[in-house]
């Protein structure tokens, strides 16, 4: 599993810093074209909007898999360490069941209903499913994190319970 887990950590960075390369072209593209050569180029916005969804939900899950994501913590500190652990492993759960059921769920039925509804964007004519897609595969991203964190949220809280474990994990 931590083979593959890393495999799919470094395909995962690669394709956010691939997106963020393209995002950057772009939008010097659109700067350029409209202020240096006067020329409307609309589909480098929607371009801009469709890379910038992408980045966003799959920055979300390289954020996540950092555990460098946004995280309000004033209150959580105030517990003990083994009740930060608990908590941890609750928040873990609530993003596996946010990442199943938003994002994998409904995000692959976002998907199928925008292929079958043969629904396409306005200047570039793409296909919209292509663009939602981003949906469900953050969502895969996030479950495969949050179920490595969960077990290992688990795995300490059993460490901290059992009598010859160290009690300051």
């Amino acid at each position: 599993m931590s083979a593959m887990k890393t495999i799919l950590d470094k395909v995962l960075e690669t394709i956010v810093a691939i997106i963020l390369g393209l995002l950057v072209l772009n939008v010097s593209f659109q700067v350029l074209a409209r202020y240096v050569f006067r020329l409307s180029t609309p589909w480098t916005e929607e371009l801009a909007m469709f890379l910038m969804i992408w980045l966003s939900l799959l920055g979300a899950c390289t954020a996540y898999r950092r555990q460098a994501h946004l995280g309000i913590d004033v209150l959580v500190v105030q517990f003990s360490a083994r009740m930060q652990l608990k908590l941890n492993l609750l928040a873990h759960i609530f993003v596996i069941i946010f990442a199943v059921g938003i994002l994998l769920a409904g995000g692959s039925i976002l998907v199928y209903n925008t292929f079958v509804t043969h629904q396409f964007s306005a200047a570039m004519q793409v296909r919209m499913g292509y663009v939602y897609l981003a949906l469900p595969i953050s969502g895969f991203f996030l479950t495969v994190d949050a179920v490595q964190f969960m077990v290992e949220s688990v795995q300490k809280i059993v460490l901290m319970n059992s009598p010859t474990g160290d009690r300051h994990v």
